[in-house]
């Protein structure tokens, strides 16, 4: 009885340090892998798949038609009654890549808005929090891009959800 009692309390002990280690990880926005913590719900979007590692970093080579050198990177997919969101992160070398990064991509799309072959347009940007925010419309949806750090984060979603999305990833 005692041993039980004594194991109980030991594992009761371990939960509480395992609960206080994943909320400062949650609190820094990082977690144990070094990923953003993508929160579970976003208003009535739910996350319905999230991509790490080497088929995150695949997928966003694949998208871009060429290796982008990232240190990770992750995407997170939403869905819900009102449409679905994907939210795409990725850490560069550094904050002097990521921006680079961020610049490439955003004229690249610049180049071929009217071209016929690439599907964004409306190109705008805007500041928020002291970042610099791109914003493209394109497949139906509203994009949102910026570089914080040394990370690049692009949000993608319907117009009516895309500043509910773009505010809950930039708390991270």
């Amino acid at each position: 009885m005692r041993r039980a009692r004594a194991f109980a309390a030991v594992l009761a002990a371990a939960l509480v340090l395992s609960a206080s280690f994943s909320a400062s990880w949650s609190a820094s926005g990082l977690n144990a892998a070094g990923l953003p913590t993508f929160p579970q719900r976003i208003g009535g979007l739910v996350l319905a798949c999230l991509d790490t590692r080497d088929k995150a970093k695949d997928d966003l080579n694949s998208i871009h038609d060429e290796r982008i050198e990232v240190a990770s990177a992750a995407i997170a997919h939403y869905e819900g009654a009102q449409g679905s969101a994907v939210v795409w992160w990725s850490r560069a070398g550094s904050a002097k890549e990521a921006q680079s990064q961020l610049e490439r991509m955003v004229a690249k799309i610049d180049r071929s808005v009217g071209s016929g072959t690439f599907p964004y347009s409306g190109h705008r940007t805007f500041k928020r929090a002291g970042l610099t925010v791109h914003s493209f419309l394109g497949h139906g949806q509203t994009h949102y891009t910026y570089a914080r750090g040394d990370e690049v984060w692009w949000v993608q979603a319907p117009a009516a959800l895309v500043e509910s999305v773009f505010d809950a990833v930039m708390k991270k």
